[in-house]
């Protein structure tokens, strides 16, 4: 690992970063990142030296920091913060408000046209209530799931996951050992539901699977992080294909030195779940 770039001006606490995918204007790769306990949004550009992109106009601390992957809310940058606001910024650094939840909310994913109602709505993670909310183009919001374990990250399983491609499976951060995986192959019959860890800072973090039913939504622990979640992604054969040939191997030998999250074993079933470490 190497150190890149210079500091983010002004940052403490948790310095959140994004990458720009190529739509609405944000060039593909583009690095931005928040400056922990405070407003403001850099571009880090290939010289390293940080650049402010924008900030979101009031007194608050960036928290998460997502690109739409989709076209649900037109490919923009997406950002939360410790007040509840979520913003929408343009390529230009013009933020937008489109809700407030009334709580500190981080985590950050778009829902599956296999999650019923909230199909293609913004999921939010507020691990002070273990709330997951569900916030449309608009500004509704809803109530997904409450009462989880300190809700940190929300990940939604992609539908195409589980081409055979051996990097594919969700990575999470193990604060403050490691990363962590879990191959595509124990997400079977999950694809399309949401994957919540919880930051527990006295260790064994749970994860948790939320899955739309037909009525209403199922919550099922399904695993375990030995310390703290931090945040999570699930890899994908597009996003390996994106890197791009130069990195491709050096990248596949770090993802495959990570270990495995304890859910080896596991047997996709509603009413009971088997793992083992």
């Amino acid at each position: 690992m190497k150190t890149f770039g210079q500091p983010i001006p002004g940052f403490a606490g948790e310095v959140v970063v994004g990458v720009g995918l190529g739509q609405d204007g944000f060039a593909k790769g583009a690095v931005y990142a928040g400056n922990g306990q405070g407003n403001q949004i850099y571009l880090v550009p290939s010289s390293g030296a940080p650049v402010l992109f924008g900030t979101t106009g009031v007194p608050e601390n960036i928290r998460q920091i997502f690109f739409d992957p989709g076209s649900t809310f037109g490919g923009a940058m997406l950002v939360t913060t410790n007040t509840g606001n979520i913003w929408s910024f343009n390529a230009s650094g013009h933020p937008t408000l489109i809700a407030n939840v009334g709580e500190d909310t981080e985590g950050m994913d778009i829902a599956s046209s296999a999650f019923g109602p909230y199909a293609g709505d913004l999921l939010v993670a507020s691990e002070g209530s273990g709330t997951i909310r569900a916030v449309t183009p608009g500004g509704i919001v809803s109530v997904v799931a409450t009462g989880l374990t300190e809700a940190e990250t929300v990940s939604t399983v992609p539908l195409n996951l589980g081409s055979g491609n051996p990097l594919e499976g969700f990575y999470v951060a193990n604060y403050p050992e490691n990363i962590q995986k879990a191959p595509a192959s124990e997400f079977v019959g999950l694809q399309g539901d949401v994957i919540v860890t919880g930051e527990f800072g006295g260790g064994n973090s749970p994860i948790t699977d939320l899955h739309w039913n037909g009525s209403t939504v199922v919550e099922t622990l399904v695993g375990n992080l030995p310390n703290q979640s931090e945040d999570g992604i699930f890899v994908t054969a597009q996003r390996i294909q994106e890197v791009g040939t130069p990195e491709l191997s050096t990248w596949a030998m770090m993802l495959l030195g990570f270990l495995g999250l304890g859910f080896a074993g596991y047997r996709k079933t509603r009413s009971a779940v088997s793992l083992t470490a």
